[in-house]
């Protein structure tokens, strides 16, 4: 057996193939940046090229690499990547290197848990993705956000193409459990007070639709790859995600005016990423079976007008409060009963979260 790894220009690993058990070939393009290390004491590599051969010439070591002739560096640097690589972590997260991806992963690996990172500075996922073999959970929290700079096209492409590829590397390294982080988004336009995990689904934007995909997807093999997809509202706390709540626990702090509506709307959307972070813990624990997908909120609900107001005054904020009746955004509640009846979901009671926040 052999491990083929391909680089970016910039020393990141793209792509590792393992041949030799299963896949038997590995092409690799013109210009492109790559190693070939034996794993097996003994290994018979047949490599097939158009020339021109150049005797010494023929390779060129970026300088990143250890040099060239440096036997000790080059081992170092080999031993080093297939211990990251090859070695089969408990689990895996994506998107490492974002706000929630970094919580997960620093939670699970401080609770005792085996973690491979992967970030943007890793490679792309919607080219390549790779899940060492033998590799149990991963928790797929790489995507590109709803956010101004974003595209349908961008989303599209970092969204649905990367799921995709990651779902595939996950049925070949034999993944025992994929738990994806959709979002509440999903549902597109609602017209519920209440909103369940059969709630229709009605025109979802470019985002929404994205992570309805990869539910879809995960659905498709569910034979394969057991999988519970997290319909995510607002995450709030360190490592939570740009929402309205946080935007406004920014505002309060800062003494800015905060306008709002619907004072007497009852509001559970949000979850601690403390709480997320101990819940993806504890679904490491349980068998899975099948495909689920399931809503997260806090426990229970607290109007807008006075969650506001306990905001402003646990931060001792001199922000002025005002709002107006629309009711044309009547808002909604989310029912997370399924979460906790089936998964293991603890949610804090809404009241709590709003003083966690406060504290920082």
């Amino acid at each position: 057996r052999m491990a083929i790894f391909v680089f970016a220009d910039n020393g990141a690993v793209e792509d590792v193939a393992v041949i030799g058990a299963g896949t038997r070939q590995y092409r690799v393009g013109a210009g492109v940046i790559h190693a070939d290390f034996p794993i097996t004491e003994m290994v018979v590599h047949f490599e097939t090229t158009l020339g021109p051969f150049l005797g010494e010439e023929d390779s060129i070591f970026p300088d990143w690499a250890p040099a060239k002739g440096d036997r000790d560096a080059g081992i170092a640097y080999r031993d080093a990547l297939l211990a990251e690589w090859l070695e089969a972590p408990e689990v895996q997260v994506t998107g490492a290197g974002g706000r929630a991806g970094g919580a997960i992963a620093e939670h699970l690996k401080a609770t005792g848990h085996t973690v491979h990172t992967l970030s943007r500075g890793d490679g792309d996922l919607a080219v390549s993705a790779h899940v060492p073999s033998g590799t149990k959970t991963v928790v797929h929290c790489a995507a590109e956000l709803s956010v101004p700079a974003s595209s349908p096209t961008g989303i599209a492409r970092n969204n649905v193409e990367a799921t995709r590829r990651l779902i595939d590397a996950s049925l070949e390294a034999g993944v025992e459990r994929f738990i994806f982080f959709s979002a509440m988004g999903v549902y597109g336009e609602l017209a519920t007070a209440v909103v369940t995990e059969v709630t229709p689904i009605t025109n979802p934007d470019a985002y929404g639709a994205s992570k309805l995909l990869g539910e879809q997807m995960l659905a498709e093999v569910a034979d394969r790859l057991p999988s519970l997809s997290l319909r995510l509202p607002a995450l709030v706390g360190t490592g939570g995600q740009p929402n309205w709540l946080s935007r406004t626990v920014a505002k309060l702090r800062g003494g800015e005016p905060v306008h709002f509506v619907n004072r007497e709307t009852p509001f559970n959307n949000a979850v601690h990423i403390d709480d997320l972070a101990r819940f993806i813990a504890g679904l490491l624990e349980k068998p899975l079976e099948g495909a689920h997908v399931a809503n997260l909120a806090a426990a229970d609900t607290m109007t807008v007008g006075d969650l506001l107001e306990a905001l402003k005054t646990d931060l001792g904020s001199s922000s002025e409060l005002t709002h107006e009746i629309k009711p044309e955004q009547p808002g909604f509640t989310i029912d997370c009963s399924r979460a906790q009846i089936e998964f293991g979901w603890n949610p804090l009671p809404i009241a709590t979260l709003v003083a966690r926040l406060a504290a920082g």
